[in-house]
């Protein structure tokens, strides 16, 4: 699709993708993804591409993380991972994003011309999905649908798939990272 953009919106890599019909009214979709595959904004919008839906999709990068990756920052990410997920990975990647969605939303739909009284919808897969939920729970951005997927019921259930992997692969890590 050739209308496809690539912005940045309060400092924030985003990929726009339109509506199936522009003379048409859209609403606006946001669409997070996760730590997993899809583990980028471009990746998400490659694997959920929406071009049917008559909605505005905008899916951008979760902070920290997509800088750790674009940077080829892999050990580091490991590091943080592997040091506590939850307050050097997890809560350092979904807050910000939390943060900058209003700044986000305003900066689309005035740049897109989106009329806000048609709704905003958000999507989030993995580490997305709780940024999504958090979304739902502490944002001022006024939220009409969300869909989640791949989301942990709880934090205990996170850690202890982090923990798990980590027992299941130390050996290959501890070959690739020596501090481990």
């Amino acid at each position: 699709m050739s209308n496809i953009k690539s912005l940045n919106l309060a400092d924030t890599p985003v990929i726009v993708k339109p509506p199936a019909n522009l003379d048409r009214p859209a609403p606006l979709i946001i669409l997070w993804h996760g730590f997993g595959t899809p583990s980028s904004e471009a990746m998400l919008a490659k694997t959920l591409p929406l071009e049917e839906v008559q909605a505005w999709k905008a899916y951008p990068e979760l902070p920290l993380f997509g800088d750790l990756i674009k940077a080829g920052k892999i050990e580091e990410l490991m590091q943080r991972q592997l040091e506590d997920y939850v307050l050097r990975l997890l809560l350092p990647t979904i807050e910000p994003a939390l943060q900058k969605l209003p700044e986000i939303v305003s900066q689309l739909q005035a740049e897109l011309r989106i009329d806000p009284q048609l709704g905003i919808g958000i999507f989030g897969f993995s580490a997305g999905g709780i940024a999504s939920l958090l979304t739902l729970i502490e944002s001022s951005v006024p939220i009409s649908a969300a869909v989640l997927t791949g989301v942990t019921k709880d934090l205990t259930s996170a850690i202890d798939m982090v923990e798990r992997t980590t027992q299941q692969n130390y050996q290959t890590l501890k070959e690739q990272y020596s501090w481990v």
